[in-house]
């Protein structure tokens, strides 16, 4: 949905890999951009095909992208590359308004950069790929691992009730800005960011201390 890189219709302009965070269909995805698999003579090219083929290895979702127009010994060896990894690729037909495709099986994706057509789908079906993985993220009820983030999380959700009230009310913005700030306190504290004051109210609300 933006321009990360510099691209050209060259091929072997990729050489290194580009990472970025995405968040679709409510699934945050780190997805890793590499160069080209095809057999090339330059040194540099060759080991960004290196570089493409350890990250398949790792990767937990695999896209793999063929233009519309490439050669049939280009499609054939990103084909065998891939053939242990069928569970978790996604086949993918780009610039698909330069033409019609051929011979392709009947799960690929069409897709256009150019137009648009066809990227809502291919949303669709990471999401739904990535979920044989994860687990489904629309399913599955969000859990805690431990009282004290019920905890924050109830303070948070009181924070923001107070917040939504003040409003309602046209409390000034000092007020609100008070809930709010309380709010992400409470949130904070959940991934572990919790600071001394906090730490303090607990031992003297819980145990007694001498002088």
């Amino acid at each position: 949905g933006k321009k990360r890189a510099i691209v050209s219709a060259t091929a072997g302009t990729t050489r290194d890999y580009i990472e970025e965070s995405c968040l679709i269909d409510g699934r945050l995805i780190r997805l890793v951009d590499t160069a080209g698999i095809r057999a090339t003579t330059d040194e540099i090219e060759e080991e960004g095909v290196r570089l493409s083929r350890e990250i398949i290895e790792s990767a937990d979702v695999i896209l793999a992208l063929t233009a519309v127009n490439a050669g049939d010994n280009q499609k054939s060896e990103l084909a065998a590359l891939l053939a242990p990894y069928k569970a978790k690729t996604l086949a993918v037909t780009t610039k698909s308004d330069l033409a019609a495709a051929k011979n392709l099986p009947p799960d690929t994706l069409m897709i256009s950069c150019e137009t648009g057509d066809g990227l809502t789908s291919l949303r669709h079906s990471l999401s739904a790929l990535v979920d044989k993985f994860t687990g489904s993220l629309r399913e599955d009820e969000p859990f805690l691992t431990s009282a004290r983030q019920k905890s924050a999380l109830i303070a948070a959700l009181d924070a923001l009730t107070r917040f939504n009230a003040a409003d309602a009310q046209g409390a000034g913005p000092e007020m609100l800005a008070f809930e709010l700030q309380d709010a992400a306190r409470s949130l904070y504290s959940v991934v572990g960011e919790i600071g001394s004051e906090d730490i303090l109210d607990k031992i003297f609300s819980e145990f007694c201390i001498g002088k």
